[in-house]
């Protein structure tokens, strides 16, 4: 009789301990021998190089938008960087200065005036000499993992896979994170695959901020048994040179996946 009751309290508790293992939570699988991982083609982006202000078109919105509000100051303060002509127009302005110095700087272009001096070399240094300065690019990368073989050499999806990114320059964030008002994942960052054998993340990669500029960032993906990588350059020509894809001012420019967004 105490060996039948020793007996049964000994399958009870194994009992419990397998339920509390199975309501508890998961660490994500390894990949089996022979899965695979497959990230997007490699992304290149090339930008001119302005001649007027002899900054990568990435810059123009960051200089325009630091050129009008100097002039826009300038203007309510009264400097006496300023030039004359704006001057006249804002004193003769009915309305409030705020709308007046906006119709003047920005409407009639008075910041281009304002920028084509010292103030215009003052500011481009600044972006130049400040990484990022010209906005980012981020990009929504999917990294899809199968098993191996399979029917005509295609392998299924593999669910709750880990898989290890790894980013060589560039932040890493989740899909709906807001980059600079968030704090970026540690790299190297743990994931897991979902229902489709995909994980994703946000790559937040700084454009160039001065002409001649190359950058280049490598996203990786690895489950153990396989890896994959992704590079993004960027280029921006000289004053001399033209073409390429350009990305100016506007700041919601978005493609199919790997899906671009310039910040």
């Amino acid at each position: 009789m105490k060996r039948l009751i020793l007996a049964t309290c000994s399958i009870l508790v194994l009992v419990i301990v397998i339920y509390a293992a199975n309501c508890g939570p998961t660490d994500p699988a390894l990949a089996p021998a022979g899965s695979t991982v497959t990230l997007g083609e490699d992304e290149s982006i090339d930008f001119d190089c302005d001649p007027d202000w002899d900054i990568p078109t990435s810059c123009l919105g960051s200089f325009r938008d630091d050129c009008l509000t100097s002039c826009e100051n300038g203007l309510i303060q009264g400097s006496n960087t300023i030039p004359e002509d704006l001057k006249t127009q804002f004193e003769s302005c009915q309305g409030a200065p705020a709308a007046c110095a906006n119709e003047i700087c920005n409407n009639r272009a008075g910041w281009m005036e304002v920028c084509a001096g010292d103030i215009g070399l003052a500011i481009r240094d600044q972006i130049i000499s400040t990484p990022g300065s010209c906005g980012y690019a981020d990009w929504l990368v999917s990294a899809y993992v199968q098993s191996g073989g399979g029917t005509m050499g295609l392998g299924a999806p593999l669910n709750k896979v880990e898989v290890e990114w790894i980013a060589a320059g560039g932040e890493l964030y989740l899909i709906d994170d807001v980059p600079g008002q968030i704090q970026p994942l540690a790299n190297p960052y743990y994931a897991e695959t979902d229902e489709r054998g995909i994980s994703q993340i946000k790559y937040h990669t700084a454009l160039p901020n001065s002409c001649g500029q190359t950058l280049s960032y490598v996203l990786a993906a690895d489950i153990g048994v396989a890896n994959a990588r992704e590079t993004f350059d960027y280029a921006a020509g000289t004053a001399s040179e033209t073409g390429g894809d350009t990305v100016a001012d506007d700041d919601s420019v978005v493609a199919d996946d790997d899906t671009f967004v310039a910040k």
